[in-house]
C-alpha cells in the first residue's frame, strides 16, 4: 500500500507501508506551517501548512499495474485548523494537481461541541473521480445513563443517500448495552443493506454484538 504525502508527516523515509517494497526516492520536501497556541491552556488555536515534493529522479519502483512515477514534483498540499473558541472546530484540507490545474482531492469537517452533553458535525469529502459526499451527524447524551447518536452520508455525484445511522446506548457503572440500526442504499429508495446490532459490554472485561 502506498501513503499519501501529508502535512502531519511531510517527511517520511518511505512512502509504502511494509517491507515488499522500498522507495528509490532522490527527493527535496518543502513545506511552510504555523501555529498559534494558547499560552495558558495549551491549546492549538490555529494551524495552516503548505507543502510539496521535489523529485530529481524518476520513482521506478511502483505498485502492481502502475506506471513509474515520472512527474517532476507532486501535488501541492494545503491544511487549515482553527479553533476560534471552546464550542466551534473547523478543519480544512486540499491537494492540487499542479498538472491538470484541479484539486485532486478536498476535506472538510465542521464541530460545534458546546458541552460534554452534545456533538453535532458536518463534514465534506472529495476526491476526484473516486467520490464526493456530504455528511452530517450528531452525538447527544440524554441524561448520566443515555445517550442517542446519529448520522447521514449523502452521494453527491448520484446524488442519492448513501448511509445512515441510529443508535441508543445505556450506560451504567459496570456494564453498557448500545442498540444501532444502520441501511445502505444502493438507489434513493430502496436501501442495499438493512442492519441492527445490538451489543453488550462488560467494562474491564470484554464486549458481545450480534447484528441482525
Amino acid at each position: 500500500q502506498q501513503s499519501r504525502f501529508n502535512i502531519n508527516e511531510p517527511v517520511k523515509a518511505d512512502i509504502f507501508d511494509g517491507a515488499d517494497r522500498v522507495e528509490d526516492a532522490n527527493r527535496l520536501t518543502a513545506l511552510l506551517s504555523t501555529r498559534y497556541i494558547n499560552q495558558n491552556s495549551g491549546a492549538e488555536l490555529f494551524m495552516a501548512g503548505i507543502g510539496q515534493v521535489y523529485y530529481f529522479d524518476d520513482r521506478l519502483v511502483t505498485l502492481p499495474g502502475r506506471s513509474p512515477q515520472i512527474q517532476p514534483r507532486s501535488n501541492i498540499i494545503a491544511l487549515l485548523t482553527t479553533r476560534p473558541n471552546q464550542n466551534w472546530l473547523f478543519h480544512y484540507d486540499t491537494e492540487w494537481n499542479t498538472e491538470t490545474e484541479k484539486f485532486d482531492r478536498n476535506t472538510a469537517d465542521l464541530t460545534y461541541h458546546p458541552s460534554n452533553k452534545l456533538k453535532l458535525k458536518l463534514a465534506y469529502r472529495f476526491e476526484r473521480t473516486v467520490l464526493e459526499t456530504a455528511e452530517a451527524g450528531f452525538d447527544w447524551q440524554l441524561n448520566p445513563r443515555w445517550r442517542f447518536h446519529g448520522r447521514e452520508i449523502y452521494d453527491l455525484f448520484n446524488e442519492r443517500n448513501q448511509e445512515a445511522e441510529l443508535g441508543l446506548r445505556y450506560d451504567s457503572c459496570c456494564w453498557g448495552l448500545s442498540l444501532s440500526a444502520k441501511e445502505r442504499f444502493i438507489t434513493d429508495l430502496e436501501p442495499q443493506d438493512r442492519s441492527f446490532y445490538l451489543e453488550l459490554e462488560l467494562k474491564g472485561l470484554s464486549s458481545i454484538s450480534t447484528g441482525f
